[in-house]
């Protein structure tokens, strides 16, 4: 009898019964779906299917459990919540007397009736926890999140988790400090002079700016552009700019005595040392240095060590060509070619060039 009155109650409360199952079902379904995300996130992402899987059976297994053991409402259960209305307990007393044909139970299911009729179901509120909720959120931000990233990793999008093991293992790379200076007499440098890398990274771009009446040399390391960007630096060194000052000619030709810092390749080209009739005139240091910034003997021994090597390498050339070509670097060699081409005698091809 107490089960068919309170038949129109039933639904409404397994209602709230099916929600609570659902969202613990669900909270123990993303706890899964995280941990089994992480694990084939190490061992193969491409398995994030599975874990998607048993999320799927762990929350319907787990919410059909929990209303089956938990939450389906029994007849007592209802009767509870309806004397909550404001019945005070009379359906609660009905259903515990249930089956008694006494005067006093029969006066008291008369009276729960009656009660009864006051109530509308529509009045039973569906109650679900706020913790209940807030924990559900949590999970399903962790197992999605996770999930996701599992998801990436399979694309290729990001690293795996073995990856991101390795590199949290691996020893930080090393630093390396590098120092560029510039003589000072010469000239200055633009951009960062004290540098600090990762080994194997590149370098900030450095250039080296020559003052006035100067013009760029060298680099200590050799180098001979004044732009220089070190890639894939592997150990600290300090390197320094040097400059070469420019010979200005006095009112009657001669040099001034300033100019002594000029390498010894930079003097005189003795072909045009006007010994012959097709000689130039004096060969000034200041014409060894390109654009008034850079030294040309330095970009003739790397232009020549190209070409002798292209030279070599190259089967199909004709030796007379290789012979012409060669021939052709020797009479632009600075300071000119052996001296003896400078007096104008038969055949000197570089007397001839240098007159021109």
């Amino acid at each position: 009898m107490s089960a068919k009155l309170f038949q129109k109650y039933y639904s409404r409360i397994a209602r709230e019964g099916i929600l609570k199952s659902l969202l613990l079902g669900l909270v123990l379904g993303f706890a899964v779906l995280f941990l089994s995300a992480t694990v084939f996130w190490f061992v193969n992402p491409n398995l994030f299917w599975v874990a998607i899987l048993l999320f799927a059976l762990v929350t319907a297994g787990a919410a059909y459990f929990l209303y089956e053991k938990k939450f389906r409402p029994t007849t007592k259960q209802i009767a509870r919540r309806v004397d909550e209305l404001g019945l005070e307990e009379r359906m609660l007393t009905m259903a515990q007397l249930e089956g008694d044909e006494s005067y006093i139970a029969m006066r008291q299911r008369e009276d729960a009736l009656e009660a009864l009729e006051t109530v509308n179901e529509n009045l039973i509120k569906i109650i679900v926890s706020i913790p209940l909720i807030i924990c559900t959120s949590i999970s399903a931000v962790f197992g999605l999140g996770m999930t996701t990233v599992t998801t990436l990793s399979s694309a290729g999008i990001i690293m795996s988790g073995k990856e991101w093991l390795a590199g949290l293992l691996a020893e930080p790379p090393q630093q390396i400090e590098l120092i560029y200076e510039a003589e000072a007499k010469g000239g200055s440098l633009e951009g960062e002079v004290r540098q600090v890398v990762e080994e194997g990274q590149n370098a900030s771009p450095v250039r080296a700016v020559p003052k006035d009446g100067w013009a760029f040399l060298e680099w200590s390391d050799g180098k001979t552009d004044p732009y220089r960007v070190d890639e894939g630096v592997t150990e600290s060194f300090t390197v320094i700019a040097k400059f070469i000052a420019l010979e200005e000619a006095d009112n009657d030709g001669s040099p001034n005595d300033e100019a002594t810092d000029l390498p010894q390749d930079a003097g005189e080209q003795e072909g045009n040392s006007g010994q012959g009739d097709g000689a130039g005139g004096e060969y000034k240091p200041v014409n060894q240095v390109i654009d008034g910034n850079t030294y040309y003997g330095h970009e003739y021994n790397v232009a020549l060590e190209e070409v002798l090597g292209l030279l070599a390498q190259d089967n199909a050339m004709p030796e007379e060509l290789k012979l012409l070509i060669s021939n052709y670097f020797d009479t632009i060699k600075v300071g000119g070619n052996d001296g003896e081409n400078g007096e104008g005698s038969e055949g000197s091809e570089g007397g001839e060039d240098a007159s021109k």
